[in-house]
C-alpha cells in the first residue's frame, strides 16, 4: 500500500466511475469502520452491515459533489452526516414496525446518540483503529522477517519475550528492540496519517 505522497487521493480516484479498483479499495477500508460505528450505536450486526452498505452507496452516488482537498476533517463530517441520516431512517422504520406490533418502544431508548457530532467522533475513533491495521501492512515490508516475528509474537500474540527469543534465535535484548522500533514506526505512520485526515487515504 503506497503512502499518500506517492499516489493520488483515493477520494479523487473514486470520483471516476470507471476506476473500479479505487472503489474496491475504498470499500475495503471504510466498510469495517462504518459497521463498527453503526454497531456502536446499538444496532444489531445485520442492521449495522445494512447501514454500512447504504452509506457506501450514498457516497458512490454523491462523492463527485464533495470537494476533495478541502480542510482536514471535512470528509469525515460529510460521512458522519450521511451515516447519521441513514441510522435515523433505519430507526424510524423500526419505530413504525414496533408500533404496528405494539411492542414497547422503550427498547429504542437504549440506543446511543445518533447526532452528527457523536457519529463524527465515533468515525474518528474507528478511523484511527483502521489506520493501525493499515499501518501494519505499510510497515511490515520495511523490516526483516525475524524482526517482524519478534514484534508480532510479543505484541499481538502477547508471548513472553524470553520464549520469543528462543523461537526466533534473537537475543532477549534484540527482541525488545525489535518490538520498540516497530511500535515506533507504527505510531509515527498513524500519527502522520491522522494529521492528514480521511481526505488523504494511504
Amino acid at each position: 500500500m503506497s503512502s499518500p505522497a506517492t499516489r493520488n487521493s483515493l477520494l479523487i480516484r473514486i470520483c471516476n466511475p470507471r476506476d473500479a479498483v479505487a472503489w474496491e479499495e475504498f470499500v475495503a477500508i471504510y466498510r469495517p469502520i462504518l459497521i463498527r460505528v453503526a454497531a456502536a450505536r446499538g444496532l444489531q450486526a445485520e442492521d449495522a452491515q445494512e447501514i454500512a452498505q447504504e452509506v457506501l452507496m450514498a457516497v458512490m452516488k454523491s462523492i463527485s459533489k464533495f470537494e476533495a482537498g478541502s480542510r482536514v476533517g471535512s470528509f469525515r463530517r460529510w460521512l458522519a452526516t450521511i451515516t447519521s441520516n441513514k441510522i435515523h431512517d433505519h430507526l424510524r422504520h423500526r419505530r413504525r414496525e414496533i408500533a404496528i406490533r405494539e411492542i414497547d418502544v422503550a427498547i429504542l431508548a437504549s440506543l446511543s446518540d445518533q447526532s452528527i457530532d457523536a457519529i463524527d467522533d465515533a468515525l474518528d475513533r474507528h478511523w484511527k483503529h483502521q489506520l493501525f491495521i493499515l499501518a501494519l501492512d505499510v510497515v511490515r515490508p520495511t523490516v526483516q522477517r525475524v524482526t517482524w516475528d519478534a514484534f508480532w509474537k510479543t505484541t499481538m500474540d502477547q508471548l513472553p519475550a524470553e520464549r520469543v527469543a528462543k523461537e526466533t534465535g534473537l537475543s532477549l535484548g534484540s527482541v525488545y528492540v525489535a518490538r520498540s522500533r516497530i511500535l515506533s514506526k507504527l505510531r509515527h505512520w498513524v500519527e502522520r496519517q491522522s494529521q492528514l485526515g480521511m481526505e488523504n487515504l494511504p
